[in-house]
C-alpha cells in the first residue's frame, strides 16, 4: 500500500534570473530582489515540505533550482522546467526523488484537436460581437508528469497556470458539441 504523498502549488510570482528580461515593460529583479525572493521561495520549500510541486510563473530554469537548492530543510527534488523565452512564461514542477521515479514528462502547448474558438456572427437582432480570433495554444504550456511511488504505484501530475476568465459564451453548434461543452 502507498504512503500518502502531498502536494504544493506556488505562484512564484515572476521568478527570472536578476537582469532577465520577462513581460514587456517589467523590470527585471536586481541581484537584491533575487536573492530576497529566493530566500522566500526557500522559505515556502521548507514550510509546506510536500513530496511534490506545481510551480506557476517560472521565467528560469537554473532560478528554480537556486531556490530548491536554498532549503534550509536539504530534501533532494528533481526538478522539471524550462526557461520562458520570447515574453513566454513557464510551470515547472519538482518532486523528492527519494519517493518518486520520473517515467515520463511532456509539455502540452497545443489545444485538443476537439477544442476550436471559433465566434459565429449573430444572429438576426443579436449584438454584433464578432471578431476573428484564431487561437489553438495555450498562453502558458501545461506539464504532465508520469510519476512512480517507491512500491510501484503510477501516478499523473499536472503542473498548470490558469487565468481568471469567464466562461466562453457558446453558439447553438459548440454547445452540442460535447467536447466543446465542457472547455467552455
Amino acid at each position: 500500500m502507498s504512503r500518502a504523498i502531498s502536494f504544493a502549488s506556488v505562484n512564484l510570482l515572476n521568478l527570472a534570473r536578476p537582469d532577465q528580461a520577462t513581460h514587456p515593460g517589467a523590470t527585471p529583479l536586481t541581484q537584491v530582489l533575487y536573492a530576497a525572493k529566493v530566500a522566500w521561495v526557500a522559505r515556502v520549500i521548507d514550510t509546506t515540505d510536500a513530496d511534490v510541486y506545481a510551480f506557476q510563473e517560472v521565467w528560469s530554469e537554473q532560478a528554480l533550482r537556486d531556490c530548491l537548492d536554498a532549503s534550509v530543510k536539504g530534501f533532494q527534488y528533481t526538478v522539471v522546467a524550462r526557461d520562458g523565452a520570447d515574453g513566454k512564461v513557464q510551470v515547472g514542477a519538482a518532486f523528492r526523488h527519494t519517493r518518486l521515479d520520473l517515467l515520463a514528462h511532456e509539455w502540452i502547448e497545443d489545444f485538443p484537436d476537439a477544442v476550436q474558438l471559433v465566434k459565429r456572427a449573430p444572429g438576426a437582432g443579436e449584438p454584433d460581437y464578432q471578431m476573428l480570433a484564431n487561437i489553438d495554444r495555450f498562453s502558458r504550456p501545461i506539464l504532465q508528469l508520469r510519476l512512480r511511488q517507491t512500491d510501484g504505484q503510477e501516478l499523473t501530475f499536472i503542473s498548470i497556470h490558469l487565468k481568471s476568465k469567464l466562461a466562453m459564451e457558446l453558439d447553438r453548434p459548440e454547445y452540442d458539441d460535447p467536447d466543446v461543452r465542457r472547455h467552455r
